[in-house]
C-alpha cells in the first residue's frame, strides 16, 4: 500500500488514475518479496528493524532504482537462492558483521605510554595504509555495484523486449481463442482467415485442419460439436483446404473403442466430410514397459470436403508425403502424463513430423499462405511444431488454436509467450 501511495503521489493530480489489476498484482508480489527478505535477514543475524527499514524497505517504497532492479530481477529470474545474493542486503549484512562488538577473554593489560618517535612513525604509516585500503575497498564496491546493477538492468530489459517480441509474433501469426458455443468456433476461424488474407494481400490460401480425436473421452460433447461444425465449414469453404484426423485409440470403458470409432466416422460422414484415405503416425518404441496405453502406430484419416471434387493432378496437396506414403517417419515417444491425456498428447516432435509430411513439396504459387488449424490445441504441441518449422518454408504460415476451456487458453499464453 505504501508503494502504491508513493507511486501515486509522484504523478501530478490531474494525471492520476486507478492502477489496473495486473500492475497491482505485480506490486503486491514485489512487496511480499521485500517483507520475506526482511524476515530471512533477521533470522540469519540480529539486524534491527530500523536498519532494515531505512536501508531496504523504505528505499523500495520510495522507488530507489537499485533496490527496484534487484527485486524485479529476483522475481523474474527466480534464481535468488539466498538473500545475500541481493547487493543491498549483502551490504547491510556486511556492515552489521563489521560493527558487531568483539569480546575478549584475555586479561586487561596495562597501557604503556610509548613516546618513541619511531613508534609514532609506524603508527602513522599504519593509519595511512588503513586509509588507502578503505579507499580501495570503497572504489571496488562502487565498481561491483555498478556492474551488478547494469547486469540486472540488462536482464530486466532483455526479458521485457522478449515479451514484446513474443506478443508481436502471436498477434501477427497466431489466433488463439476459446469458445462457448459451436458456431463461435467456426465463425472465429473463418473471420481470421479472411482478415489475414486481406491484411497480407494473399492471392491464394490453403488450410490444414488438424483433428486430434485419439482420446475422445477427454473432449466434452459441446467441444466435439464445435470441432465438427468448424471442420465442415473450413473444408467446404475452399478446394485448397484439407484435414487430417487421429482416430480414437483410448477410452476408459472397456470393449467400447470400436463403437467410438464407428460413431465418430458416422459423425464426420454426416457432415459431408470424406474420410476414405488413411495414414499412420509411427513411433519407434515405447517410453518404458509400463507404457501400455499409447500405441506405437496411431491410425489416422485424411479429411476432404470441397477438395474431393478436384482432379488429382490439380490437387495442391498431391505431393504430401503423408498422402503419398500413408505414414510419417518413425520417431521416439516422450511425455510422462497418464490416462487419456497421455494418449492425446503426442508431443511436439510428432506434430513436427505431421506438418513436415503435409507441407513439404506443397504446390503453391504467387503470394500464397497456409493456415494450420488446431481444433483441440490442449497443451500446444502443434503450436511448438509450428514455431519450429515455419522458417524453412518460403510462404507464410499462420496458426489457429481453439479450446473450449478458458483456463487452457490462459495457461497457453502464460507458458508459451
Amino acid at each position: 500500500v505504501r508503494r502504491q501511495m508513493a507511486m501515486s503521489s509522484a504523478v501530478p493530480l490531474s494525471m492520476r488514475k486507478k492502477m489496473d489489476k495486473k500492475e497491482t498484482e505485480n506490486i503486491a508480489e514485489e512487496a511480499a518479496f521485500v517483507v520475506a527478505v526482511t524476515a530471512e535477514v533477521q533470522n540469519a543475524m540480529p539486524v534491527s528493524d530500523a536498519v532494515l527499514a531505512a536501508e531496504w524497505v523504505d528505499k523500495y517504497v520510495e522507488g530507489d532504482s537499485g533496490v527496484l532492479l534487484e527485486v524485479q530481477s529476483a522475481i523474474l529470474q527466480r534464481n535468488c537462492k539466498h538473500v545475500s545474493e541481493l547487493g543491498t542486503i549483502q551490504q547491510i549484512m556486511n556492515c552489521h558483521a563489521g560493527n558487531a562488538p568483539v569480546t575478549s577473554s584475555s586479561a586487561t593489560t596495562h597501557m604503556v605510554q610509548l613516546e618513541s618517535e619511531s613508534f609514532q612513525l609506524v603508527m602513522k604509516q599504519l593509519a595511512y595504509d588503513c586509509q588507502a585500503l578503505r579507499v580501495a575497498r570503497s572504489k571496488k564496491n562502487t565498481w561491483e555495484s555498478t556492474v551488478y546493477h547494469a547486469k540486472l538492468q540488462f536482464r530486466v530489459q532483455a526479458y521485457q523486449e522478449s515479451c514484446k517480441a513474443a506478443k508481436h509474433f502471436l498477434d501477427s501469426n497466431c489466433h488463439i481463442f476459446n469458445y462457448s458455443k459451436p458456431e463461435m468456433m467456426a465463425n472465429s476461424i473463418l473471420a481470421y482467415c479472411t482478415d489475414t488474407t486481406q491484411k497480407f494481400k494473399l492471392d491464394k490460401t490453403a488450410s490444414l485442419f488438424f483433428l486430434n480425436w485419439s482420446a475422445p473421452c477427454t473432449i466434452k460433447k459441446g467441444a466435439k460439436s464445435a470441432q465438427l461444425a468448424s471442420c465442415q465449414a473450413v473444408l467446404a469453404s475452399s478446394e485448397n483446404n484439407i484435414g487430417i484426423m487421429l482416430q480414437p485409440e483410448f477410452t476408459y470403458k472397456k470393449n467400447q473403442l470400436w463403437m467410438l470409432e464407428n460413431a465418430h466416422a458416422k459423425d464426420l460422414a454426416s457432415h459431408g466430410i470424406s474420410l476414405d484415405k488413411g495414414w499412420i503416425l509411427m513411433f519407434k518404441e515405447k517410453v518404458d514397459q509400463r507404457d501400455n496405453l499409447r500405441p506405437l502406430n496411431y491410425r489416422g484419416r485424411v479429411l476432404e470436403g470441397a477438395i474431393a471434387r478436384v482432379a488429382p493432378k490439380d490437387n495442391i496437396w498431391k505431393n504430401a508425403a503423408i498422402l503419398k506414403e500413408g505414414r510419417t517417419v518413425a520417431l521416439a515417444a516422450d511425455d510422462s502424463v497418464q490416462g487419456g491425456k497421455k494418449v492425446e498428447q503426442i508431443g511436439a516432435c510428432a506434430c513436427t513430423k505431421i506438418l513436415s509430411g503435409m507441407l513439404d513439396d506443397l504446390q503453391l504459387a504467387g503470394r500464397a499462405g497456409v493456415f494450420i488449424i488446431d481444433a483441440h490445441m490442449n497443451v500446444g504441441n502443434m503450436f511448438d511444431a509450428f514455431t519450429a518449422i515455419r522458417s524453412k518454408y518460403n510462404f507464410p504460415i499462420f496458426y489457429i488454436g481453439a479450446s473450449d476451456d478458458e483456463n487452457c487458453v490462459s495457461w497457453f499464453f502464460e507458458t508459451k509467450q
